[in-house]
């Protein structure tokens, strides 16, 4: 009876330690089979979406994390970097990444991870053409005015000097004979030296050309350098306080915009990144305010008529954004960690940002 009793209960343990292990079992393979939601906006170089298949920076890192924790995971396509980050706000993703910049402000609605790299704010602008510059400066307002002297003081020396040698001209010539030799050795400075004039009037007549033509030419290669000189201040973008009169564009919703708002800056206002390097590109406005990575990566892309002016600014961390409290912070930051360590991480960045 005993021996019943004890095989009973041993029967019943086994039976409850095999229903505990098959529940723990299907837990777990449930958890394994769990799909992370993760969502994405697209915005060069971190997201690219094309023929149905997502790449870039982000992409790549997030793959990499994955890998490290054995995710599964969908991408979920969000229409805007607003639309992005109400999904963790509201927790209707597990994670959002691309090009999500930590603030304070954020950080008050949502968690982070810690920053996938360190970024900034750069001005863009298009390469100043040299040879265009000057010949604009050629064309100094006072080019007319000098012009009109020289033809003046020309056509006076000229005169001056026929009447002046004019008694010393055996061959007795007509005006316009006379007016052509009196204009070579004027223009020529009496032959090169070899035809001065004798007289006191063709002498008085030529110096004076001379000295008129030398101050009309300094006068001239003076404007000309100031002409220059101005073009290069007006021009000049060294920081973001030389940008504040000129058209300068922004993203809607960025964080380049915010910026320029904050130093009471206006704004041209695009939907669409590309355009507005294109606008750039053609001069209908003078620069672009944008993240430092996709500045770089654009003209890295083959764009050469695009090129930086100053200085990173308004430095800023990125990450991946999860919603309040998710236990997947500690995880990803392990991940990050990691990749660190093997130099994952550096190939990735170096893929993307050159």
């Amino acid at each position: 009876m005993k021996k019943e009793k004890s095989l009973h209960k041993s029967l019943c343990a086994f039976i409850v330690f095999l229903c505990g292990g098959m529940l723990m079992w299907s837990e777990g393979l449930a958890q394994e089979r769990e799909i992370l939601q993760v969502t994405v906006a697209e915005k060069e170089p971190f997201v690219f979406f094309d023929d149905g298949e997502y790449s870039g920076f982000a992409i790549d890192l997030w793959d990499a994390i994955a890998q490290k924790n054995n995710w599964d995971y969908e991408y979920k396509r969000a229409s805007s970097l607003i639309e992005l980050l109400r999904t963790q706000r509201n927790a209707t993703a597990d994670a959002a990444i691309g090009d999500v910049i930590i603030t304070a402000d954020r950080k008050e609605v949502m968690d982070f991870s810690e920053p996938t790299f360190d970024g900034g704010l750069q001005i863009v602008t298009y390469k100043k053409n040299s040879l265009r510059i000057f010949a604009n400066a050629l064309k100094t307002p006072e080019l007319g005015f000098l012009a009109g002297v020289l033809a003046g003081a020309l056509l006076l020396a000229t005169h001056g000097l026929w009447l002046g040698e004019r008694s010393r001209d055996k061959k007795k010539k007509g005006y316009v004979a006379s007016i052509g030799g009196a204009f070579w050795e004027i223009v020529t400075l009496g032959g090169f030296g070899r035809l001065l004039p004798q007289s006191a009037m063709g002498r008085f007549s030529l110096l004076s050309w001379m000295f008129i033509a030398t101050a009309c030419l300094l006068l001239y290669v003076a404007s000309v350098s100031s002409a220059l000189t101005t073009v290069k201040i007006s021009n000049a973008i060294n920081t973001y306080h030389d940008i504040r009169t000129k058209n300068v564009g922004a993203l809607k919703g960025s964080i380049a915009l915010e910026f320029m708002r904050d130093k009471g800056m206006d704004a041209i206002l695009y939907e669409d990144q590309k355009q507005m390097y294109e606008d750039v590109t053609l001069e209908i406005i003078d620069a672009a305010i944008s993240d430092v990575e996709q500045v770089q990566h654009e003209i890295s892309s083959g764009n050469q008529v695009l090129e930086t002016a100053g200085d990173v600014f308004s430095e800023r961390s990125y990450g991946v954004a999860v919603p309040i409290g998710s236990q997947l912070t500690l995880e990803i930051n392990t991940a990050l960690n990691e990749l660190r360590k093997d130099g994952e991480y550096a190939e990735i960045y170096g893929k993307w940002f050159k």
